[in-house]
C-alpha cells in the first residue's frame, strides 16, 4: 500500500503521521522539538523522528514528504526564507535538501499555518469547497488563503498576513513597524489586554471573585468561562472581541468571495459561542451578495490538520 509521510514542526513540538493518499492517517508519533537549541537541532529531531514513525514501513511504498514548518517558507526551494529568534539560526535552512538527501523521496514544505488550512480545506470544516481563507488567533493574526485547492502564495511567497492589514488607520504602533493592524484589536493577546483594563476598575467581577488574584491571571480561555457564566463585563468584552475579528474579515470576504472562511488558535475551541457571533457582525457588514455561499467555522481537525495538509502538499506537488 502506498503511503505519505507528513511532518508538522513547532515551536514545541513535531508532530509526525504517515497517511494514504486519500487522507487516512495509519500512525502518528511526536516528539519535542528542542527548537530553542536551534535550527540545526530542529532538524535533527525532525529527521530522527520521522526515522522512527517509518521504521514499520516499507520505504518503496513511500510516494513523498510533506512538512508544514514554522516560519516564513520559500516553498519553491523548500528553505526557511525568514524566522524569528525564537527558532536561533533556522533562517536559512534548506528543510527539503535535508530530508531528500536522508530518505531520497520526494519534498514539499510549506509554512504550517498555510499547510494546516490546506488540511482543514482537504478533510476538516473546509471539506467540499476549493476557495477557503483561514485565520488562526493567537499571540498575533495569522492567515491562508486557498485557492482552486492550493496554497496561493502571492509574488514573494508571503500572502495571508491578514494580521497586519490596516483597520485602523490611526491606531496603536504594532511590531510590524505600522499602526491599527488588525491584530492588536482581534488577537487572544488584544482580547487579554483590554480585558485587564477594564478589570482594574471593576473589582466586582466574576473573574475576581472566582478566576484571578491577579491582572497577570487573565487569559483567554477565563474570560470566556466567565462570559459563559453569565458575568456583564466579561460578555462585553467578548462581545467587543468577536466584533473585532469581524471587522478584518469584512474586508477578507469583499476581497477574496470566499466559500468558507475557518477559524483556528486556541479560541476556536470555543465553538459554536465565538463562531456564531463574529458570523452576526460579519453578516451585518457585508455586502448580502457576498454572504449568499459564505459559511464560518471553527477549525475541525485539531492537531491533526498539520499533518493532514502536509499530505495534501504532496498529492498537490505531485499532481496525484
Amino acid at each position: 500500500m502506498k503511503v505519505i509521510a507528513a511532518i508538522d514542526i513547532g515551536g514545541t513540538g513535531i508532530k509526525f503521521g504517515i497517511l494514504t493518499p486519500q487522507g487516512e492517517i495509519l500512525k502518528k508519533h511526536k516528539r519535542e522539538s528542542q527548537s530553542h537549541l536551534g535550527g540545526k537541532v530542529l532538524m535533527e529531531n525532525a529527521v530522527l523522528g520521522l526515522s522512527e514513525i517509518l521504521a514499520d514501513f516499507d520505504m518503496n511504498d513511500v510516494i513523498g514528504i510533506g512538512i508544514g514548518t514554522a516560519g516564513q517558507v520559500d516553498h519553491k526551494k523548500g528553505v526557511i526564507s525568514f524566522a524569528s529568534e525564537i527558532i536561533p539560526g533556522y533562517t536559512g535552512t534548506d528543510v527539503k535538501g535535508i530530508f531528500e538527501k536522508k530518505f531520497n523521496k520526494p519534498v514539499f514544505v510549506e509554512n504550517d499555518v498555510n499547510t494546516a488550512i490546506l488540511g482543514e480545506m482537504w478533510k476538516g470544516a473546509g471539506a467540499g469547497n476549493d476557495i477557503v481563507l483561514g485565520i488562526t488567533v493567537g499571540t498575533g493574526i495569522g492567515g491562508a488563503i486557498i485557492l482552486n485547492g492550493e496554497v496561493f502564495h502571492g509574488a514573494t511567497g508571503s500572502a495571508g498576513e491578514f494580521g497586519h492589514a490596516v483597520i485602523q488607520r490611526d491606531g496603536p504602533s504594532c511590531t510590524c513597524g505600522g499602526n491599527g493592524c488588525w491584530e492588536l484589536y482581534g488577537s487572544s493577546t488584544a482580547l487579554i489586554r483590554f480585558t485587564r483594563e477594564l478589570l482594574k476598575d471593576n473589582k466586582d467581577s466574576l473573574m475576581w471573585k472566582k478566576y484571578i488574584k491577579t491582572l497577570d491571571d487573565v487569559n483567554a480561555k477565563n474570560i470566556f468561562d466567565a462570559a459563559k457564566e453569565g458575568d456583564e463585563l466579561m460578555l462585553s468584552c467578548v462581545e467587543k472581541f468577536s466584533e473585532n475579528i469581524a471587522a478584518g474579515l469584512v474586508s477578507l470576504v469583499h476581497t477574496f468571495n470566499p466559500q468558507v472562511i475557518i477559524i483556528g488558535g486556541g479560541v476556536s475551541n470555543e465553538g459554536a459561542y465565538l463562531i456564531d457571533k463574529i458570523d452576526r457582525y460579519v453578516r451585518e457588514r457585508a455586502m448580502p451578495s457576498y454572504l449568499k455561499c459564505l459559511s464560518i467555522k471553527a477549525a475541525a481537525l485539531g492537531n491533526d490538520a498539520g499533518i493532514t495538509g502536509a499530505c495534501k502538499l504532496v498529492i498537490n506537488g505531485l499532481g496525484l
